[in-house]
C-alpha cells in the first residue's frame, strides 16, 4: 500500500494488511541500496536504515527461508 512521498521524494510504503485500526505499523522505503524503516504512527522519531541486501536477509527469515 503506498503511504505518499515524503518532501525527499522518497515513496514510503506500508502492509496492505495494516489498516488505520492497526497500531503497529511500519512504513519503508527504497533509495540506493538501503531500505528505510520508521513507525507509520509516529514519523518524527527517525528512520532505521538498512543496506538492502541486509533488509532482503531479514524478510526471506522472517518468511522462513
Amino acid at each position: 500500500m503506498d503511504s505518499g512521498t515524503d518532501d525527499t521524494g522518497r515513496r514510503w510504503r506500508k502492509s496492505s494488511c495494516s489498516s488505520e485500526e492497526t497500531a503497529n505499523c511500519v512504513e519503508i522505503a527504497e533509495a540506493r541500496g538501503r531500505v528505510d524503516v520508521r513507525d507509520s504512527r509516529n514519523i518524527g522519531l527517525g528512520l532505521l536504515c538498512f543496506p538492502e541486501r541486509e533488509w532482503r536477509a531479514f524478510l526471506g527469515s522472517a518468511a522462513g527461508r
